[in-house]
């Protein structure tokens, strides 16, 4: 079943769109909305093809700022197991070397080349007990070779 929804980007005017899916526990949803005029969608790369220390960002929104941008590099190519976040989880992430934040997550991470080749999903936090506190600088990200599988099981009939 899909419900409505409206958003706004950033920046943007207000848009209708379904929710295909969605935790609103977690504040998570899954959403399908009609392309703006003029804007042309970023393309998939393959995250199969990944090296270590090739350079990657991130966009997101961590504190409700948009479009925060993270620089880094592949720290991990294919993470073997599994990454679980309670009820959530995911095979064979990317590392990365990378600070994001809390609000970064379901953001795209992006090669040298400007193609999608994931999306952050988690980040170390390291020990906050410490002061000053340092980061890890680790971050996760769904390959964007296993989001159409998990898109494709979400559409409605």
């Amino acid at each position: 079943k899909a419900w409505g929804a409206r958003g706004r980007p950033a920046g943007g005017r207000r848009r209708g769109a379904v929710i295909l899916g969605g935790r609103p526990d977690r504040g998570r949803a899954l959403l399908r909305t009609t392309r703006p005029p003029g804007v042309t969608p970023a393309l998939l790369g393959d995250s199969g093809a990944l090296a270590r220390r090739e350079p990657v960002l991130a966009i997101g929104s961590p504190g409700l700022k948009a479009g925060v941008v993270s620089v880094g590099t592949v720290r991990i190519e294919k993470r073997h197991g599994r990454l679980q976040y309670g009820e959530y989880g995911f095979d064979n992430g990317i590392e990365l070397n990378m600070e994001v934040e809390s609000g970064d997550s379901g953001g795209p991470v992006f090669n040298a080349e400007g193609a999608v080749i994931g999306m952050i999903a988690g980040f170390l936090l390291g020990d906050t007990s410490k002061t000053p506190y340092v980061s890890p600088h680790i971050a996760f990200a769904v390959p964007v070779n296993a989001i159409p599988a998990y898109l494709a099981q979400r559409r409605p009939p």
